[in-house]
């Protein structure tokens, strides 16, 4: 009685479905991202709203917050001296804030304005000027590029 051969069968390995690999521009994107996303607002007037940017603190001790806009965004606050309603995005608390407690300094020839007011007490927005989180994070950035 002959020997048989025993074949061997080969199966497939299921394909394991992996997320797709993010470029290294989008990961930087994203690190940018998580790094800013607690200096977003929305701002309100009654003509309309937009978002905002937290560039800052400044004053003595840091008291005055600056956040960076579209000018069209305040427009009629600053030309028809409306109340404005800054928003913090990422905890949803607010602040009303009036003509006599706000100074708006607009460039409309680049869409651009900034509204300076007395930062309230309950709002936790980080200290550094946004230069400042962006030279850091840049250098952040090119020490993990050389290792």
């Amino acid at each position: 009685m002959g020997k048989t051969k025993k074949k061997k069968v080969q199966r497939k390995k299921k394909e394991v479905n992996q997320p797709p690999q993010l470029p290294v521009e989008k990961l930087a994107w994203q690190g940018a991202l998580k790094l800013l996303q607690n200096r977003v607002f929305k701002i309100r007037s009654p003509q309309g709203h937009g978002t905002g940017f937290h560039i800052g603190n400044f004053g003595r001790n840091g008291q005055l917050c600056a956040v960076a806009t579209a000018y069209h965004v305040l427009r009629s606050v600053d030309d028809w001296g409306e109340p404005v309603k800054i928003i913090h995005a990422q905890t949803g608390k607010e602040v009303l804030i009036k003509e006599d407690d706000r100074a708006i300094f607009t460039y409309p020839d680049k869409d651009l304005a900034v509204i300076l007011f007395a930062l309230p007490n309950n709002f936790a927005l980080p200290a550094e000027q946004i230069e400042k989180v962006l030279d850091n994070y840049k250098k952040e950035k090119r020490i993990k590029e050389i290792k």
